[in-house]
């Protein structure tokens, strides 16, 4: 806080923090709206590019989690369309805990 409250108000504070501090308010799992708001832009973004009945899609909420995206989806459309077997991609080592607690590992072991 920007000014010294009184004990009441950080106490106030502190609850709703420890409430909340492992959501992350940008997740479309502890919001319903967000979910639907996905699922809006996604259905959009598939009619605008062409996307037929089985066309799908994410919505990434940060930065990394799209630039991994982005560069999975590339490799997997060069395993499809090119015929590319063992496609490389070179990253810089992720914190274990980051890939264990997401489950990254499978999904770049595929």
């Amino acid at each position: 806080m920007v000014f010294d409250a009184c004990d009441e108000v950080r106490d106030l504070l502190r609850e709703a923090y420890n409430l909340f501090f492992t959501e992350n308010g940008l997740s479309p799992t502890a919001f319903a709206s967000l979910r639907q708001f996905e699922a809006e832009v996604v259905a959009m973004t598939a009619g605008l590019l062409g996307g037929g009945p089985k066309a799908g899609g994410k919505m990434p909420w940060g930065g990394a989690e799209s630039l991994l995206l982005a560069v999975k989806t590339a490799r997997d459309w060069a395993r499809a369309e090119r015929g590319v077997a063992r496609p490389e991609i070179i990253l810089f080592a992720l914190p274990r805990c980051y890939t264990c607690s997401t489950g990254s590992r499978s999904t770049w072991s595929r």
